[in-house]
C-alpha cells in the first residue's frame, strides 16, 4: 500500500543469513535479542523505518549496522496474505471468512458462528484477543456480520457498513471515525 514501507529496509543485500529472528516490532529489546542469538536478520511485521528518514541517530539503527543485522519488514504483506493477520483475527473470533474488506484484500468480512448481543461479544473479544480494554459503540443490534482490520482500519469503516456488517473490529481508529461509527 502506498503509505507503507514493506520490504528489505536495512542491511547488505549480499549478506548471508543462517539465523533470523521473527518479531512484531524492531525494538531495542529485539535488537538485543538478535545480537545475543547471533542472528543476521530480523523479520518484522511493523516497518523499522516508517517516515522519511532524514538522519541516522537512532541507537538501534547504529547497533544493527555495527552487528551487521539486516531487517525485512512485511507489514502490508502479512495483513493481506491468506492465513495472515486478518484471517487469524477471524479465526480467533470463530467467524467464517466470506471475503476481503477492501480492494487490496486487506481486512476480512465474515459471519460469526452464533449471533450474540454486544454485551456478550465484548467480554468474548477481550478474552480471545487478550486485551485489557475495548472502545466500542453498541447500536443495540446483534453481532453477526463482522468485519475486521488488524491495525489502523478507520478508513474502511464506511466499506464495512456498505457490505452489511453490523460490527467492525479494528484498532488505531481516529476520534472522528469513531464518532461516525
Amino acid at each position: 500500500m502506498g503509505f507503507d514501507n514493506s520490504g528489505f529496509l536495512f542491511g547488505r543485500e549480499t549478506a548471508s543469513v543462517t539465523k533470523a529472528l521473527l518479531a512484531l516490532d524492531v525494538t531495542s529489546a529485539v535488537v538485543d535479542e538478535a545480537i545475543e542469538l547471533g542472528a543476521e536478520l530480523i523479520l518484522s511485521h511493523h516497518p523499522l523505518i516508517f517516515s522519511p528518514l532524514k538522519s541516522v541517530t537512532d541507537e538501534k539503527l547504529l547497533r544493527l549496522a555495527q552487528h551487521q543485522i539486516g531487517v525485512i519488514s512485511m507489514h502490508t504483506n502479512l495483513d493481506i496474505a491468506q492465513g495472515g493477520v486478518n484471517d487469524a483475527l477471524m479465526s480467533a473470533l470463530g467467524a467464517e471468512v466470506q471475503g476481503g474488506l477492501d480492494e487490496y484484500g486487506c481486512g476480512r468480512v465474515g459471519r460469526l458462528g452464533k449471533a450474540m448481543p454486544m454485551e456478550e461479544f465484548l467480554p468474548f473479544c477481550k478474552a480471545v484477543l487478550k486485551t485489557a480494554g475495548l472502545r466500542y459503540y453498541d447500536s443495540g443490534r446483534q453481532v453477526s456480520q463482522l468485519a475486521v482490520m488488524g491495525g489502523s482500519g478507520g478508513d474502511s469503516l464506511e466499506t464495512a457498513y456498505r457490505l452489511g456488517c453490523d460490527t467492525y473490529l479494528t484498532a488505531d481508529i481516529k476520534y472522528h471515525q469513531f464518532l461516525e461509527a
